[in-house]
């Protein structure tokens, strides 16, 4: 009879809950007859009291504590009420949405821990249903699905076939034989990540010769370009046309005459004379032709030179 009568403690943290307990202790006052009106009752409830619910009971005033009534409902105001207290609500409610099964825990008791969860939050059936199938390990969430539990009492029951069927063995082997290949994978990626950083810093040295040999090299050819400027520059215009003259209007060693000219050395598409004034024996100091001086030449344009007869381009007008 004295165990039955023993009424765990009330401590007034998150995982406790207020409910449970008020109604566990309103039967222990029922089994030890302690009457709503008798300050025995109050008494009991103080005993039954720690830490942060023993630092609330004992900040109520006096007027207070005379009265069973006063002091339930002030008790369910404070642990089971959450619609002044903004913050143990969220508190709650992150706990209910983080309730998973435990490796060791019995399927029974996590339904009452979400039962009890969802009943101190007000929570709709169907919520504190998919909480709990949530809560389950992956494929044994997968089979109570498949089963579509009308209510939570379904869903426990469904739960207890995938255990039967072995699924919850199977889920916590495959995570502890998984846990030991991460570990294993971890400190292989860590040697990689080691002897990558060793092949980083050779390959920041052999960028580096790369980088002087480069720089080496583009010395060489700085060094060798006003050799070679040397021997190319200041070359005169007229020494370059020569040059090209030569290339384009090569001694055909012919004897007959230009037709245009009437001099020998060239034909009549190569000759270089304007057709002004009178052809002459001279040769040209340009073109190097014979029957032209460079001033009757029509390399030079007359834009460059003092030309002497300007071509008349514009049209004849036919006077009256």
């Amino acid at each position: 009879m004295e165990k039955l009568a023993n009424c765990s403690t009330f401590s007034g943290y998150s995982q406790d809950n207020a409910q449970k307990f008020l109604s566990e202790f309103k039967s222990y006052a029922l089994l030890h007859e302690l009457r709503d009106f008798d300050g025995k009752k109050v008494a009991a409830f103080h005993l039954h009291l720690k830490g942060p619910a023993l630092t609330w009971f004992n900040t109520l005033s006096e007027r207070s504590k005379e009265s069973w009534t006063a002091i339930e409902v002030l008790f369910e105001e404070k642990f089971t009420n959450f619609k002044n207290h903004s913050a143990m609500a969220m508190m709650e409610g992150q706990i209910f949405n983080t309730l998973k099964l435990g490796k060791s825990q019995q399927l029974e008791d996590f339904h009452s821990q979400i039962l009890e969860k969802g009943n101190l939050l007000h929570k709709p059936d169907h919520e504190v249903l998919a909480r709990f199938i949530e809560g389950l390990p992956e494929k044994m969430a997968f089979f109570v699905r498949a089963g579509q539990p009308a209510d939570l009492s379904a869903a426990l029951t469904s739960a207890k076939m995938a255990e039967t069927c072995g699924y919850r063995e199977k889920i916590f082997e495959n995570a502890v034989s998984t846990s030991i290949p991460d570990q294993q994978s971890d400190i292989s990626n860590f040697s990689s990540l080691t002897s990558e950083v060793n092949k980083s810093s050779e390959f920041a040295s052999l960028t580096n010769e790369v980088a002087q040999l480069s720089k080496t090299v583009s010395e060489l050819l700085i060094s060798k370009v006003p050799q070679a400027s040397a021997n190319s520059q200041y070359e005169s215009p007229q020494n370059n046309f020569q040059r090209s003259q030569q290339y384009q209007y090569p001694n055909t060693n012919t004897n007959s005459n230009c037709f245009n000219c009437n001099f020998p050395g060239h034909r009549k598409r190569e000759c270089n004379w304007n057709g002004f004034g009178q052809t002459t024996s001279s040769k040209c100091q340009i073109c190097h032709q014979t029957g032209h001086t460079a001033y009757r030449c029509k390399t030079i344009k007359p834009n460059q030179e003092n030309y002497q007869y300007p071509v008349d381009t514009r049209p004849n007008r036919s006077g009256p």
